[in-house]
């Protein structure tokens, strides 16, 4: 009778929100229950039986505490919500609660809950509860603490190895920083050992070559017919070329850019001196040069010497390469920024294992007549110095017995 009594005076409302009323408490996924003052459950929903496996009938007109079905340790908390909620104060249904409850089955289930009180003429008379099951939730939850402290363990067992691995990897950086300074040290020493050398041997050879060549020349100009004063005088003036390419090689690159003589280049002027030194040999092999020049209205400006001696390394090498009678071009070509000069032969080519190579000091690509293709191996190292000097960019395109293009960009602003 009490609950009916309840019911019915607290929900005056008209017919069709009573049936929405009805309709929401019959078919709620939550427990929805009423207590009265006292703490006596009222009425519950359907939803009841499925969350605590009691029934409504089960439980209606028993104290929700003597029940046995929330543990002792929550009687206080509940209390106190009761009591908060039946104060009136505006704030208290804002206000969710957790609590655990026994299954009928005797597992707990954790129930979220939040309370409304009942009016009655302006006066408290009971409160309507909804109650959620959160227990596969707080299961999750527990799970994602426990995985967050598994991998809290993780981070820190991996933190202290990588604090290892790096103690140990810092040391090692130190002990080969401390191996490079001193191999970059002995490396220094070297190339300047290097150096000294050849500034010294060029120096100790130089006149001796020169008293050698006049002598020849003395002898030539008697009687012009000695076949080894021929050989002499040309052997020594080789020998004079290659001593002023390892001169130029003990040469830093900084005294070098010191050093640097920057003129208006004449690029005529320079191909008519280097086939001054290097027309005897191509006529001797009966291959022609062919030269074009087309840079209009730009001006090129850098060192003479040794854009000259960059142009004869590379027409030597491709008149070194080719078979007799072959073809050898050399082109300038004006482009954006700087001029391509451009050296081709039809010659042996390289092979691809070399091309890496090709601009190592002293490196010589072994052939089956290597003696008709004498040299020093310095020819193209230059050639890379004296680009590298002018700020340019040298590069090689070649295949076995189709020839050799070699192609040296001179920007403008090299300066």
């Amino acid at each position: 009778m009490e609950k009916r009594k309840l019911i019915k005076n607290t929900y005056t409302l008209p017919k069709a929100a009573e049936e929405k009323y009805h309709h929401l408490f019959i078919h709620a996924n939550d427990m929805i229950y009423l207590l009265n003052l006292k703490g006596v459950l009222l009425d519950a929903n359907p939803a009841t039986k499925k969350i605590t496996g009691y029934s409504p009938k089960e439980l209606i007109g028993k104290d929700i505490l003597t029940l046995g079905c929330i543990p002792k340790s929550y009687h206080a908390q509940i209390k106190k919500q009761r009591q908060f909620r039946l104060s009136g104060d505006k704030n208290a249904t804002k206000a969710i609660y957790e609590f655990e409850w026994v299954h009928k089955n005797g597992k707990r289930i954790v129930l979220e809950t939040n309370a409304a009180p009942i009016y009655k003429d302006k006066h408290i008379v009971g409160l309507q509860c909804i109650a959620r099951d959160m227990t596969e939730r707080k299961q999750q939850e527990q799970r994602m603490i426990t995985t967050n402290k598994d991998l809290e363990l993780v981070v820190k067992e991996r933190t202290k190895k990588i604090k290892k691995l790096n103690m140990a990897l810092e040391k090692g950086i130190r002990e080969r920083t401390k191996n490079l300074r001193v191999s970059n040290e002995q490396l220094k020493k070297l190339l300047k050992d290097k150096a000294n050398f050849l500034k010294q041997t060029t120096e100790q050879l130089t006149l001796p070559l020169m008293v050698m060549q006049k002598n020849a020349e003395l002898l030539l100009s008697k009687d012009p017919s000695q076949e080894q004063a021929k050989i002499i005088y040309k052997e020594s003036d080789k020998l004079q070329k290659i001593l002023a390419d390892f001169s130029y090689l003990a040469i830093d690159d900084a005294t070098k850019h010191k050093t640097l003589d920057v003129q208006t280049i004449d690029w005529e002027e320079i191909f008519v001196h280097v086939m001054h030194e290097l027309g005897a040999c191509a006529l001797a092999k009966k291959i022609y040069i062919d030269r074009e020049f087309n840079t209009p209205g730009q001006t090129y400006h850098g060192n003479p010497a040794y854009l000259s001696k960059l142009m004869f390394h590379l027409l030597n090498n491709a008149v070194k390469f080719s078979d007799a009678g072959g073809k050898v071009s050399v082109r300038i070509t004006g482009v954006k920024n700087g001029l391509n000069l451009l050296v081709e032969d039809r010659g042996i080519g390289i092979a691809e294992i070399h091309k890496k190579r090709i601009f190592d000091s002293f490196y010589k690509i072994h052939l089956l007549q290597e003696q008709e293709r004498e040299g020093t191996g310095i020819g193209l190292t230059i050639c890379k110095s004296i680009a590298d000097l002018h700020k340019g960019k040298i590069t090689v395109s070649s295949a076995i017995n189709e020839g050799t293009k070699v192609n040296v960009f001179l920007p403008f602003n090299n300066i």
